[in-house]
């Protein structure tokens, strides 16, 4: 088992997955992000109670989870009343917060989940936290909006399903 579970943190994080191994990987805010802080700040924006109905529109039924206080800060990307891309604190420490971003599948590849990183990164900043990123390491999508984002692999891990 430990044979396979170094084979499969060996791999580069492009190729296919093994069968039954889930890869994932950490990464940390090392670099800046391809977006200012200035323009993410245009793009996205922070969410209050207010924007309840957008959360709830956005994932019917979900409101209470993405709205409860650890998750906080939301940060939302709205256009025309509708929202499109969420950042939120997945994890939360008294040190560390681990991002969770969601975009809706017709709203992916315009630059909104960026912002909305951007946007929630700064002010995970100005908590004094640590901001980290994790994603499986097959999600290329997410990998390439956290390098994105200034974030960086600074661990890898492997586990069998079951």
């Amino acid at each position: 088992m430990r044979l396979r579970v170094n084979e499969a943190l060996a791999l580069p994080l492009i190729v296919s997955p093994m069968p039954k191994v889930i890869r994932e990987v950490a990464l940390s805010l090392t670099a800046l992000p391809r977006l200012d802080g200035e323009t993410a700040r245009s793009i996205a924006r922070p969410l209050t109670s207010e924007d309840r109905p957008l959360v709830e529109a956005f994932r019917a039924g979900s409101p209470d989870d993405y709205l409860h206080q650890e998750m906080h800060p939301f940060i939302g990307m709205v256009l025309d009343g509708r929202l499109l891309s969420l950042a939120h604190c997945a994890r939360r420490t008294a040190q560390v917060c681990e991002l969770g971003i969601d975009t809706l599948p017709e709203a992916r590849h315009r630059g909104y989940a960026l912002a909305a990183t951007v946007v929630w990164t700064q002010m995970i900043l100005q908590e004094g936290r640590i901001p980290l990123y994790s994603a499986e390491a097959s999600n290329t999508a997410s990998l390439r909006l956290a390098a994105a984002a200034g974030y960086r692999v600074f661990a890898r891990g492997a586990a069998f399903e079951a």
